[in-house]
This record gives structure tokens, C-alpha cells and sequence, in this order.
């Protein structure tokens, strides 16, 4: 019966060491992965303000430690990616369409005020949704709001496209991947659908026009396209899509692997390039580090001659997959400089979803310092801040993009430069730590229980289950020996 009793201890402690073993894996891996799909649904609680300077600038104060020479070209790129990448959160391709209703919002079209589906709360005073609720499909569209639309020419009525009332359709709105995802990255097991992190990074998935994306942009690099020579125009589709143009690139290269370029209207080309720019500096592999790249954590990287070929095409630790024209997307990033939409979109997608910024957006000169030969280093402390049409963020002026009615107070308290105050003593620390955190709880967990098999096999402590199934350990009273000595008789 002993020999049966220790055999049962020695299974186990084998099988709390493989539960624990087991555990520490799956906190290891979940501790790695960048957060994914955190939520069944985007956040709900949401706010509107736009990041003061402050705040901006403090996301970026990793790189002021660094050396000079460290915040320049390649350099620059290689130390934004950890900024970049931290703590980052995405979500599913489904949930894009949501995340959208916000992100992409025309909040002239749709002011936060005119919401009222189901739960929705919106506090103008704050700036902020205490609840919103989203829609969920054409049939149940929410509050249903009017999104800023790439490729269509905005001021045109007929331009105007609804949420959850254009998915499908000759006039609908896509998810437009700007960097193509046959350029470095993939769906799910060669699946249509994307998968994040770079599949669904907001930073680039934005909403299109979808027979521009189809049957324009598809798997094309981006540039300028030459006039004077055979080009195709969307207004073929829409007259409000005039301007988006399919061509031979003005500037051609021996290294073309495409004979045509995609070139955008004039109101999309700063955007369109700075989402290029992010997806470089997210996704690289300039460290030079092993096992890091896959198809959806991809090794991205530009190119100044047009790029791409009819197979797609995936990064390795040390083979980036590249996109172009960057000459051109230099261009643009100077021709259509950064708008207001553009800032408060950053903003939205860093405050309440992603946790992350788009650089490009908030120093636009960077491009240049990066792939444009500029003298001089990023500086986040003091180079100068995008401020778009309506002048800086302040105090008093907290969300100029977004019309809405004026708060009637200013908040007392000042929001931190990350979007969320932690929720707990976990949600603290740095994914490093929380494995760390995770692996000294296992390792405890596990002595304790092998101290305690031990004791039992030795008799110095018993354990008893009692009916309710809680568990007793209780110390082993030993009894004194009586003398062997016997009386002696009278």
C-alpha cells in the first residue's frame, strides 16, 4: 500500500510539473505575441482628444538617450521599431470594420453628437464616449457614420460612403491594405482574410474605394506615373474617382520588376506615403536579430524603382521584401503635407486602439533624415511637431480636428502619453517582465508542492481532503517510545 501511495505522489508531482511547465509556455507565448485580438470587440470607451505636444513627444523619449549617429537613416529605423512595438495591441480583420466606425470617421459628416444606437453615451464635455456601441453588419449598421474614404474625391456629394452601408457592392468602401500584403506579408494559411499584426495594423489599413483598390492600386508600387504617355483614370469608374491614375512611372530603373505604377489623387499621396514609411519602420529587421520575422511580423523595407511581380513575394530574418517608388513617396510626403484628419486619425487609433503612433505623421521630416540624405538627427525633445490646418494641440484646444461642440470645461486631469492607465499590477509591466513575473510564480509553485510530496513519503505530514474539497496538510504527531526497561519486582 506505501509502494502504491508514493507511486501516486511521484505521478503527481510529474503532472503539476508538466501543468506548470505547460503554463509557463503558454504565458511565454501569449507574453511574446503582441497582445493579439485582445478584445472581442474594439474598445468602447473611447476617447476624442488629440495628444498634446507633451505626450507626443514623450512616446518618443526612448531616443533621446541615443546617440546621434543612432537617429539618423537606418539607424533611425532600426530604433523606432521597439517604440513602435511595444505593448501594441491589434485586432481581428472583422473587427476592422468597427475599429473603423471611429478611425475612419468623416466627423464633419458625422458628428459624435448625432450617435444615439443602443447604448451609445457621448459627453461632449470630455470629448469622450463613456459606451459606443457598434454596428455588426448592413442589416444592423449602428450609428452607421459617414467615413473619410480613400481615392474618392471628398467634396463631390455622390463621393459621400456610409460605414456598414458599403462593404460590398460597384460603390463600396475596402479595407485597402497600402502596403500590399503580397509585398512581405500574408493571410492565414494563404486565406484571403489578413491577420495582424501587419494584416490589421491601422496605420495602413485604411478604408478605400473599392474599384480603385481592385482595379487600380491591387499589387502595384506606388509613383508617378508619366502623361505623356498610354495611362488609365479611374473617372472610367466614377467621376469622383478622377485622378487616380495606372501607368508607366515617370521615373523608370534597371531594377524595374513592374512595367506600371499606381499613382493616387493629389488630397491621398502624403497619406499613402507615410503609411509606407510606418510600415518600414514597424516592421523591419535592421537589428539583425534570428527568428523574428514571419508573415505577419514581416522584414519590410523601400525601394527607389518599381518593385513587385504576379507571385507574392515573403521577408526573411535577412531578406526584406521591398516597395516603391521612394523617390516618389518622398514627394508626396512635401506635396500633400500632413491634415488635420490625419492627425486626429493617429490619435484615435494610439488612444484607443493600437496603443501606437505613426512617426511620419507626427515628424514628417523624419522621411527625409531616413531615405532623403537630410543633414542632422531626430530629435523627439525638439523637432517640430505636425500641426495641420488648425494650428497645435493645447490645453485650450485639445481636439481641434474633430468638430464638436466646445467643452464647457477643461478636464482637471492630464492624460499620460500612454492610452491607458494600467488596470492592474500586470498591466504595469513590460511584456519582458511579465514573463519573468510569470516564470517566478511557476517556479514557486512548483517547490512548494515538491517540498510537500517529499514530507508525505517521510511521514512528517499528511494530507487530507475533506468533503467540501478543500485540502489539509497537517504535521505528523510521533509518539515517544516507552522504556524497554522492565520493573523490577519487589
Amino acid at each position: 500500500m506505501k509502494k502504491i501511495f508514493k507511486s501516486s505522489l511521484s505521478i503527481l508531482a510529474l503532472s503539476l510539473l508538466a501543468v506548470s511547465a505547460s503554463a509557463f509556455s503558454s504565458s511565454f507565448k501569449e507574453a511574446q505575441s503582441a497582445q493579439a485580438e485582445n478584445s472581442t470587440l474594439p474598445k468602447e470607451n473611447i476617447t476624442l482628444r488629440d495628444n498634446t505636444e507633451t505626450e507626443i513627444r514623450s512616446y518618443y523619449s526612448a531616443l533621446n538617450s541615443k546617440a546621434e549617429s543612432e537617429r539618423s537613416g537606418s539607424n533611425l529605423l532600426k530604433n523606432l521599431k521597439p517604440i513602435l512595438k511595444e505593448g501594441m495591441k491589434y485586432y481581428s480583420y472583422d473587427n476592422v470594420w468597427k475599429a473603423y466606425e471611429i478611425t475612419d470617421r468623416d466627423w464633419t459628416l458625422s458628428p459624435a453628437e448625432n450617435d444615439s444606437y443602443k447604448d451609445t453615451v457621448y459627453d461632449p464635455a470630455t470629448l469622450t464616449y463613456t459606451k459606443y456601441s457598434y454596428g455588426s453588419s448592413s442589416s444592423d449598421p449602428g450609428n452607421d457614420p459617414y467615413v473619410h474614404t480613400l481615392y474618392r474625391d471628398r467634396s463631390n456629394p455622390d463621393a459621400r460612403i456610409k460605414e456598414w452601408g458599403a462593404h460590398s457592392g460597384a460603390n463600396s468602401t475596402n479595407r485597402e491594405h497600402v502596403w500590399c500584403q503580397s509585398r512581405g506579408f500574408k493571410g492565414h494559411d494563404g486565406s484571403a482574410a489578413a491577420y495582424g499584426p501587419a494584416g490589421t495594423d491601422l496605420h495602413h489599413l485604411i478604408s478605400g474605394d473599392g474599384k480603385v483598390n481592385t482595379n487600380y492600386h491591387n499589387d502595384l508600387p506606388y509613383g508617378n506615373v508619366d502623361k505623356t504617355k498610354t495611362y488609365k483614370d479611374a473617372s472610367a469608374e466614377f467621376a469622383w474617382l478622377a485622378g487616380n491614375l495606372v501607368g508607366t512611372p515617370i521615373k523608370t530603373s534597371p531594377q524595374d520588376t513592374q512595367v506600371e505604377v499606381f499613382e493616387p489623387r493629389d488630397e491621398d499621396k502624403g497619406d499613402i506615403a507615410r503609411a509606407c514609411f510606418y510600415m518600414v519602420a514597424r516592421y523591419n529587421n535592421l537589428a539583425g536579430e534570428t527568428g523574428v520575422i514571419s508573415d505577419y511580423e514581416p522584414n519590410l523595407a523601400l525601394a527607389d524603382y518599381a518593385t513587385g511581380t504576379d507571385v507574392a513575394e515573403y521577408s526573411t530574418d535577412t531578406k526584406p521584401v521591398y516597395m516603391g517608388i521612394m523617390s516618389d513617396l518622398l514627394a508626396w510626403n512635401v506635396l500633400d503635407p500632413v491634415d488635420d484628419y490625419e492627425i486626429h486619425r493617429n490619435n484615435l487609433i494610439f488612444n484607443n486602439y493600437q496603443s501606437n503612433r505613426n512617426p511620419f505623421i507626427d515628424f514628417p521630416e523624419w522621411a527625409n533624415i531616413i531615405w532623403g540624405g537630410a543633414s542632422g538627427y531626430a530629435n523627439p525633445a525638439s523637432d517640430t511637431i505636425a500641426v495641420g490646418e488648425n494650428g497645435p494641440r493645447t490645453p485650450e484646444n485639445p481636439s481641434s480636428s474633430v468638430p464638436t461642440s466646445k467643452p464647457s470645461s477643461t478636464p482637471t486631469s492630464t492624460p499620460s502619453s500612454k492610452p491607458e492607465e494600467p488596470t492592474s499590477f500586470l498591466d504595469s509591466l513590460t511584456q519582458t517582465q511579465k514573463i519573468l513575473v510569470i516564470g517566478i510564480a511557476v517556479g514557486v509553485v512548483v517547490i512548494v508542492a515538491i517540498v510537500i510530496i517529499v514530507l508525505v513519503v517521510k511521514g512528517k505530514v499528511k494530507v487530507k481532503v475533506t468533503k467540501k474539497g478543500k485540502v489539509k496538510i497537517k504535521p505528523v504527531k510521533t509518539k515517544k517510545k516507552s522504556s524497554s526497561s522492565s520493573k523490577k519486582k519487589k
